[in-house]
């Protein structure tokens, strides 16, 4: 491959938009505490943003056998 140089960054965050829908989740979590909060999905595929969430009290939906949300719940 010749000559080749990988720069990896200090550190990694999330885009603003990601990094804005986590927060709206944990300000509704503030907001309405005795209020059953659903998610439909994972806002990002990072399973301690989703943990903190879940202990959080917010349920995040997944894909039925169909693979369509499931709202049974």
């Amino acid at each position: 491959m010749g000559d080749l140089t990988f720069r990896l960054a200090k550190e990694f965050g999330f885009c603003y938009g990601v990094d804005r829908a986590v927060e709206y989740a944990y300000e509704a979590r503030r907001k309405f505490p005795e209020k059953r909060i659903y998610l439909v999905g994972e806002i990002i595929h990072n399973p301690h943003v989703n943990r903190r969430l879940e202990e959080l009290g917010i349920a995040i939906l997944g894909h039925d056998t169909s693979g369509q949300f499931d709202f049974s719940r």
